[in-house]
């Protein structure tokens, strides 16, 4: 029985025993067709395709456990194909790959948006919340200022709310990522991404300027972050299953190209437009997402799992060209499938010290990638420009951070294919080059408090004087906190003559932006691979999916708590925290993480062997060596006595 969960797996060593006869007559007509030799793909792609933020890896990695009973890194190899036989190899056609890749992952570019969207969206609602307490109740009906909208919501919302919208979308992310398989087995990788990926996405982004109760706005972001969890999933599921071995490294490229740029055209529209407007502008990119899903084919590997073999052949011919043998990789696709064989992992299996130790490393990995504070740099980047009285405009400064994501992307895709960089050499400057940003930005916030103590001290007198001279009013506490928190007698905080920051306003930009270069050279790249790597085939399907989850429990915590941290520490405690954090993860890969780039898996596996056990493992390689030098010094030597007794019969024949 056909395994239907759309992973394209290799088939075992000397598994090419063929298809029923019967069946085979059916569907090529070729009853001599042969299994097909495997290849690793999933390094190269996810080493192409990570460079987008954390939640983004995240859901990549869960539907890579999910869309493979199999080790996910067993992908067929159909990558030198002919057309027909005794014919010369051919390429399939490139034109149609990529078209059909650029419509699925135009969804994440929509989900994209969905990451930086609460940078827009935070500082909306509290500018609603203050109009509000400053408003009579009437003000909160329909067509206010803002036309279609109302100038307050019809219900107030605390921190304690806005933490939470940001970071529930974390278990949406979870909850997509994980129905994405069963989904996509059930109706197809094309039907599942317009239900999953299409509809989460509009109806979120459309609950949101219409939201009547708080529970509407919460809904409404743990569905953006199932449509995130559904399209990373799927457009990494179509792309496995679409492209060809040669073209599916560079097209894995494309969705986390589109996810960054999703990211920065969130940021340049939120300068220009209100969030409820932007979230219908938003929600509107679904409608043309759509038209392009209807005219993408169904993938070939679902179809052949449905047993609709005619289809599965007319859609590979239109995929691959009419000079490719659709014939022979259909039935490397078939037998494949049919080849592979479950693993059931059971609890046994992780009391293993070689299970166990690169389990939990991993998790180690998860949580310094998400508390390294990336969804915090991505998700509150305006409030954090806000409270850092930045000589940038926040809105400005935002869109230069976008700017920075995709750059650093790019650069960092650069590094990792061509200068061929070793993955833990990555994770340690990502580490350090976070920790010193964080510090450095704690620097700053603290250096500010400074400023803020002093001008607070030093117009305190002069405020109370003039407010007596000019009217007969009461001056309490509240008003000399008006002189640092916004308008007064004195103008606005910024006239107040900064003694610490007064030169440095633009360094908060700058540390930001090279937290976003250190974090997408290694955590934002490299953390996922390398996770995947180190864990033990036989149950690397099932702690891939472990990881997710706990990947996505720290970022929900990271998000909600950063508000409250921020009020009990400062922002300056905040970004010390996250920052001494990082410098524990730069020594903990120093001590602990092994390289894998290069390595084999029988190599990275021996490096969590007990002592005893990998000194015999090298002894037992070692001799294996010597035995064969040996063996072939001995057949060097039998050839040499075999070749000189030939030379003296030649010669004793001339000589008679």
């Amino acid at each position: 029985m056909p395994d239907n969960d759309g992973g394209i797996a290799k088939a075992e060593n000397g598994s090419s025993a063929a298809a029923p006869a019967a069946e085979r007559r059916v569907l090529f007509d070729a009853a001599d067709a042969t299994a097909a030799t495997g290849i690793n793909e999933d390094d190269e792609l996810l080493e192409a395709g990570g460079n987008g933020n954390g939640a983004e890896i995240a859901s990549l990695q869960t539907g890579r456990a999910l869309a493979s009973a199999e080790p996910p890194e067993s992908f067929i190899s159909s990558s030198s194909m002919s057309g027909g036989r005794g014919s010369e190899p051919v390429e399939a056609r490139k034109f149609t790959q990529i078209i059909f890749v650029l419509a699925v992952s135009f969804g994440c570019f929509i989900h994209g948006t969905t990451v930086s969207y609460p940078s827009v969206f935070m500082p909306g609602l509290e500018r609603t919340n203050a109009s509000k307490s400053n408003s009579s109740s009437n003000s909160s009906s329909w067509g206010g200022s803002n036309g279609l909208f109302p100038d307050t919501l019809p219900f107030y919302v605390y921190d304690e709310d806005i933490s939470l919208m940001v970071s529930i979308a974390s278990f949406g992310m979870l909850g997509g990522s994980l129905a994405a398989g069963p989904l996509a087995n059930l109706v197809g990788r094309k039907w599942a991404s317009i239900f999953g990926t299409c509809g989460s996405l509009a109806l979120g982004y459309a609950l949101i300027p219409f939201a009547q109760y708080l529970w509407m706005l919460l809904l409404a972001r743990f569905v953006m972050g199932a449509g995130l969890g559904f399209s990373t999933t799927l457009s990494t599921l179509y792309i496995m299953e679409v492209a060809t071995p040669q073209m599916r490294s560079g097209l894995a490229v494309v969705p986390a190209v589109a996810g960054t740029l999703g990211v920065l055209y969130c940021q340049l529209l939120g300068a220009l437009l209100e969030w409820q407007s932007l979230s219908l502008v938003l929600a509107g990119h679904n409608a043309p997402f759509f038209i392009m899903l209807l005219f993408i084919p169904e993938t070939p590997v679902y179809l052949l799992g449905k047993e609709q073999i005619e289809r599965a052949h007319k859609v590979l011919r239109l995929i691959r060209g009419k000079r490719w043998d659709v014939t022979k990789e259909l039935t490397d696709l078939k037998v494949a499938t049919e080849g592979r064989e479950k693993h059931h992992v059971a609890v046994r299996d992780f009391v293993a010290s070689s299970v166990l130790k690169p389990f939990l490393m991993a998790l180690t990995l998860m949580f310094f990638f998400q508390f390294s504070g990336i969804n915090i740099i991505m998700q509150y980047t305006v409030e954090i420009f806000e409270s850092a009285d930045s000589s940038i405009n926040e809105y400005l400064a935002t869109i230069f951070v976008g700017v920075a994501l995709l750059i650093s992307g790019i650069f960092t895709l650069l590094v990792a294919s061509c200068c061929k960089m070793p993955r833990r050499l990555m994770l340690l400057a990502s580490s350090f080059g976070i920790s010193v940003s964080l510090e450095v930005m704690g620097v700053f916030y603290y250096l500010k408090e400074l400023d803020r103590a002093e001008c607070k001290d030093n117009y305190t007198t002069a405020a109370v004087a003039e407010k007596f001279l000019n009217a007969d009013e009461q001056f309490d506490d509240m008003d000399s906190e008006k002189l640092v928190a916004g308008p007064s007698l004195h103008g606005t905080v910024t006239e107040c003559p900064w003694t610490h920051t007064a030169d440095i306003g633009w360094l908060p930009l700058a540390l930001l932006m090279t937290y976003i270069f250190f974090f997408n050279l290694g955590y934002g790249s490299m953390i996922w691979i390398t996770v995947a790597e180190i864990l033990p085939i036989h149950v690397r399907s099932l702690t891939n999916c472990l990881s997710v989850a706990f990947t996505c429990v720290c970022s929900f915590f990271v998000s909600h708590t950063y508000l409250g941290l921020k009020a009990a520490m400062g922002g300056e405690g905040v970004f010390w925290l996250y920052g001494s954090i990082s410098l524990v993860g730069f020594v903990f890969i120093l001590v602990f993480v092994p390289e894998t780039k290069n390595k084999t898996e029988a190599q990275i596996q021996e490096y969590f062997l007990p002592k005893s056990q990998r000194e015999r493992a090298r002894r037992r390689g070692g001799n294996g060596k010597q035995q064969q030098k040996k063996r072939k010094g001995s057949e060097g030597a039998e050839a040499g006595a075999a070749a000189d007794e030939e030379e003296a019969v030649a010669l004793k024949s001339i000589s008679e």
